[in-house]
């Protein structure tokens, strides 16, 4: 068995790979995109057999993010790496061994010095213990998943601070609300950079959500459909991008600074949705201090869970604190 990067020749076995253990494929196309074409750095990795055949493939990704303690958290930021697409033929309840090397092969340099000082992943709950034993992660608990019907949402009504708008398209580039240039023609020079100030407005850590990235995440990529949203609500610039997947609408990104009345806008939204023939949608949490769950008609459902990793030989307990402080949204984990 060897273990390599992706060759061009290798692509055919792990579209057949992803195919059977998770139940869709990975065309050339998808995999030019999130192993090439990103706004970062990418590895994808095979474990593959004497006669060419692939046995197992993973991968990592790494993104410009801003979290407590990094370099510049004004300017692109250090990297931050996510594992992604660990995949092997499934055998009984569990991982076929060629992953297995394959997993501390991939990730044994990760993160470097100049990176966020820790890995996050999504590892399912069957492959939860795998990863703590043999990657050593720790968890940082779960994240929330919200539902709902979008029938249930009430019409969008004019709020206190007046109404709201907002504006669709299928990029980042998308006008103003109502028409025309919130930044007195600025947009003109930085089609799409309303999108990061909205995003630092709300004040958190995370991956970065400039133009670069949100059009790679979404515009891009290839066989899925998102739609992007652009709110104004009191004068303050909301961002929100959904998925489209059969008749559900997963929101992928939701950035609602404070002092903007949301819940007009999200109704408007949901109105659009179910015009296009979508029935329920589904949440993350917001970042804090947004109160977007009112009128929306949403439950609990099911808990993600969400582990990281340090460097070889770090302890985990110190890098908890800065990890919690890092917000996670779904566009962070629909990778597949």
């Amino acid at each position: 068995m060897q273990l390599r990067w992706t060759q061009e020749r290798d692509l055919a076995g792990v579209d057949e790979l992803f195919a059977k253990g998770f139940g869709h494929g990975l065309s050339r196309a998808a995999w030019e995109w999130k192993y090439r074409a990103i706004p970062g750095e990418a590895r994808s990795a095979v474990a593959v057999a004497e006669d060419g055949r692939v046995l197992a493939h993973a991968g990592a990704i790494g993104l410009p993010a801003r979290w407590r303690g990094s370099r510049d958290s004004g300017g692109r930021g250090d990297l931050l790496w996510q594992t992604v697409d660990f995949v092997a033929t499934p055998r009984g309840g569990g991982l076929r061994p060629p992953v297995v090397p394959l997993m501390q092969w991939i990730i044994e340099d990760l993160p470097r010095p100049g990176d966020t000082p820790w890995i996050i992943g999504f590892p399912n709950p069957r492959n939860r213990r795998l990863t703590e034993r043999i990657l050593r992660s720790g968890r940082l608990g779960g994240i929330r998943r919200w539902v709902g019907e979008l029938a249930a949402v009430e019409p969008a009504q004019r709020e206190e601070g007046g109404e709201v708008w907002i504006e669709s398209g299928d990029s980042c580039s998308i006008e103003a609300p109502g028409g025309g240039s919130s930044d007195g023609g600025a947009e003109d020079l930085d089609p799409g950079g309303w999108a990061e100030r909205v995003w630092r407005a709300c004040g958190v850590h995370g991956v970065r959500r400039d133009a670069a990235f949100l059009n790679w995440r979404y515009h891009a990529r290839p066989e899925r459909y998102y739609r992007f949203y652009r709110l104004s609500a009191s004068g303050v610039d909301g961002l929100v991008v959904v998925a489209f997947c059969g008749t559900e609408a997963a929101v992928t990104e939701l950035w609602l600074p404070p002092g903007g009345a949301w819940t007009g806008g999200l109704a408007a939204i949901a109105a659009d949705l179910r015009a296009a023939g979508l029935a329920r949608w589904q949440f993350w949490m917001a970042p804090p201090g947004t109160g977007w769950l009112e009128g929306l008609g949403l439950v609990e459902a099911e808990e993600i869970h969400l582990a990281y990793r340090g460097r070889v030989g770090q302890d985990l307990a110190e890098l908890t604190g800065p990890a919690q402080d890092f917000y996670y949204g779904m566009g962070d984990f629909d990778f597949h």
